[in-house]
């Protein structure tokens, strides 16, 4: 009897823990759905900067190259499979071949966590984000990078990517922090308000916040395609595991009733 109410809770609890993970499989699905409308949008967006520089005649080239600034997108939450350790052994792979100090801005409790582990210069306390401040951290982020101007010349983003809904990879993006203007055909051309270098400047900050998001939007799709492949292989398990707990529940039980029905025919007999 104490055997058979074991396995009753057993089977309680993995039946739970199904639930919860179907439902965060769904939620993870309705989530990255919904990140792929924000990129088809900022795909959109990203067209129409690209024109504006051509009208504007503008071809932005870095400036001078400093030590660069590291931004780490880390995981948000939890529950995502290899999603963290596969960029940060990317990482460490990249401090191996470039042995600097790796001064950095990390998103995310992981991200946080693991440049703490490193021993990393934390610039700025960990950020977490989501779908619904994706812009206010943008925001957030850029106005840091702007404050660090005066001592970087570049970024290095590192975070994951959907290379397929199976499967994430990291990767690496330089962005200028300074820009110049290496054609003059603009002042030419346009009767222009502010001075080329102003201009220059303005969407140069304009592609900064662009791929700033594009990167933090790109990291979530991401993380919730590795979260929901996670909780559909939890789900599968669960409901093995379910089977397989109640077949032994079923076997002891019929075991329990088969002596029990034995001792009685045998009291019946003596």
């Amino acid at each position: 009897m104490p055997q058979l109410i074991t396995i009753a809770e057993r089977i309680k609890v993995i039946t739970n823990i199904r639930k919860t993970a179907h439902a965060m499989q769904l939620i993870s699905m309705s989530t990255l759905s919904r990140l792929g409308i924000k990129k088809k949008n900022l795909q959109v967006y990203t067209q129409q900067l690209e024109i504006l520089m051509q009208e504007l005649g503008l071809t932005l080239v870095p400036g001078s190259t400093k030590e660069p600034l590291y931004l780490i997108i880390g995981s948000q939450k939890g529950f995502c499979g290899s999603f963290n350790i596969t960029l940060f052994n990317f990482i460490k792979e990249l401090q191996k071949k470039e042995p600097k100090t790796f001064s950095c801005i990390a998103l995310g409790p992981y991200a946080h966590d693991f440049c703490k582990a490193q021993k990393m210069p934390i610039l700025h306390d960990k950020i977490i984000f989501s779908l619904t401040n994706l812009s206010e951290k943008t925001d957030i982020i850029f106005n840091i990078l702007s404050q660090l101007k005066h001592d970087y010349d570049s970024v290095v983003i590192l975070g994951n990517y959907n290379a397929s809904i199976f499967l994430q990879r990291p990767e690496k993006t330089i962005l200028p922090l300074h820009y110049n203007s290496d054609s003059k055909s603009a002042e030419q051309i346009f009767e222009l308000e502010q001075p080329i270098s102003e201009i220059v400047e303005n969407i140069g900050n304009l592609i900064l916040k662009n791929r700033i998001y594009y990167s933090l939007l790109e990291s979530l799709r991401a993380e919730n395609s590795a979260r929901a492949l996670s909780m559909d292989n939890s789900t599968r398990n669960a409901k093995n595991l379910l089977t397989e707990m109640k077949l032994e529940y079923n076997k002891i039980r019929q075991a329990k009733v088969t002596k029990e029905l034995t001792e009685l025919s045998s009291a019946m007999i003596y």
